[in-house]
């Protein structure tokens, strides 16, 4: 088992960095790495959030949200609003530029995808999907 666990999560470590990889190939003209796209896609995908809300899901550190954000921020694709709930931690929320960017991003992402996974079983996929999600969940911050 132990092996097999440890193959999966080797896939897994793969697979991100060609993902890294592919939304460079992707996006080169759009000049957003994949750090900032992810925090952009998190934003579009759930609505407004705050950076420690962001990190918090993302499993990071809130200084490393915080210093996408600030790069986001600077290229006006994201701004922050007040947060009745909170006055020192602003919602991020995406500009209109921002939400025009992800959607354009998301777009192609969409058009690749579904020219280059065509041939994979989707039933195959869905289960690997639950496979993975269940490996994260067991594998739990409170393990060390």
């Amino acid at each position: 088992m132990k092996d097999t666990v440890t193959a999966v999560i080797d896939e897994v470590r793969l697979l991100n960095n060609r993902l890294i990889e592919l939304v460079d190939d992707l996006h080169h003209d759009i000049g957003i790495t994949a750090p900032q796209r992810a925090v952009l896609e998190f934003i579009h995908r759930q609505g407004p959030a705050t950076v420690p809300t962001i990190a918090r899901t993302r499993g990071v550190t809130r200084q490393h949200i915080q210093t996408i954000s600030n790069e986001l921020r600077a290229l006006d694709l994201i701004e922050p609003r007040k947060n009745p709930a909170h006055q020192r931690s602003p919602m991020m929320t995406l500009t209109e530029s921002g939400r025009e960017t992800i959607e354009r991003m998301l777009r192609r992402e969409h058009e690749y995808l579904a020219a280059s996974v065509s041939d994979l079983d989707e039933n195959r996929l869905h289960s690997a999907a639950q496979t993975l999600a269940d490996l994260r969940r067991a594998l739990r911050k409170e393990a060390h």
